[in-house]
């Protein structure tokens, strides 16, 4: 009986072991994803910025617009590094911010904030890390129900405006 409680504690212990290296190998990766994130804002300069802004037809008619900031590494090359998107409407604004390394993406944040009549303003937050085009982390907040590939196809329609692939 000793022999099967110290075989099952030896599993276990492995087990538990095996877990904490993977977890922390994941936090390593995201750790270099935000460190390569905070490089490009730090060192924009060095790099070439595109500003664009239009308002959207809609169908309520209400005063609805988008902006988007580009940055590239050159005029040349279409290699993006990042692109900030932001949706205003009347109650609303959506901000999509990508992160791109050796042309794929690498981060991804949703953020969303309604504004109500008399009321606190909702916020909606995902944080999506990636790494070799597959998600290795994606943190929502409770309320949000945005799920990988909406996310995705949202990430291609605007990359589709900026980039001619």
């Amino acid at each position: 009986m000793k022999y099967y409680i110290l075989v099952f504690y030896f599993f276990i212990c492995s087990f538990l072991s095996f877990g904490q290296e993977n977890k922390d190998e994941v936090q390593k990766k995201l750790n270099e994803i935000d460190l390569y994130r905070k490089e490009i804002d730090a060192n924009k300069e060095n790099y070439v910025e595109v500003y664009d802004t239009k308002p959207i037809k809609n169908v309520e008619l209400e005063e609805r617009r988008w902006e988007a900031y580009v940055l590239k590494e050159n005029a040349e090359k279409k290699l993006l590094l990042r692109i900030k998107y932001t949706e205003y409407a009347p109650k609303e604004i959506v901000n999509l911010n990508f992160y791109y390394k050796n042309g794929e993406l690498v981060f991804g944040e949703y953020y969303r904030k309604l504004k109500q009549k008399n009321k606190k303003a909702t916020i909606y937050k995902a944080v999506f890390y990636f790494e070799n085009a597959i998600l290795i982390h994606q943190k929502n907040n409770i309320n949000l129900k945005l799920d990988l590939k909406t996310f995705l196809d949202e990430e291609k329609s605007i990359k589709r405006m900026f980039v001619l692939e």
